[in-house]
């Protein structure tokens, strides 16, 4: 211990990856037309520690009860909906889990809350490259033309390619 915490002194830090195990490899069920499945699957990280992240489907008839996690052990509920699906029809690749995409801590409790927008205020330039990555990858389309780009393709039957 007291090599590590002079090692710390020192400026050393040796980080290991995390490694995300799921207690399914693999998910199958046969839902039939216009039914729904639910089911549940769980993740946690190989040494124990705690992971926070989002996890998402590849497949809009795939949904996630709650996309962002914390914890050791994190319990993902999802449900498949089959009303678009044909007879036979496979949904691969579904589930996505991605550890390192969130722009700031995630927090429990209010008192939690009220500490890390502090926390968050007091040092942007800290945060300022993950949360423009963050809005970037997911809030790409709020930028002010969203009504512009319905009327571009539902009424004017266009692409809307061209409106940024």
């Amino acid at each position: 211990m007291k090599e590590k915490i002079n090692r710390y002194a020192r400026g050393v830090f040796e980080f290991d990856p995390q490694k995300v195990v799921t207690d399914e490899n693999n998910i199958f069920a046969i839902v039939d037309k216009n039914k729904e499945f639910k089911g549940t699957f769980c993740i946690y990280e190989e040494k124990g520690r705690e992971l926070k992240g989002l996890v998402y489907s590849g497949d809009d008839r795939v949904r996630i009860a709650e996309c962002s996690f914390i914890g050791s052990r994190v319990n993902i509920d999802y449900c498949v909906e089959s009303a678009d699906s044909d007879d036979g029809e496979v949904i691969d690749n579904c589930f996505y889990i991605d550890l390192d995409c969130l722009p700031g801590p995630i927090v429990e409790t209010q008192a939690d809350l009220h500490r890390a927008l502090h926390a968050v205020e007091a040092d942007k330039s800290r945060y300022a490259e993950k949360y423009a990555a963050f809005n970037a990858r997911f809030n790409y389309l709020d930028d002010g033309h969203a009504a512009q780009r319905v009327v571009e393709r539902v009424v004017l039957d266009r692409d809307g390619a061209d409106v940024v």
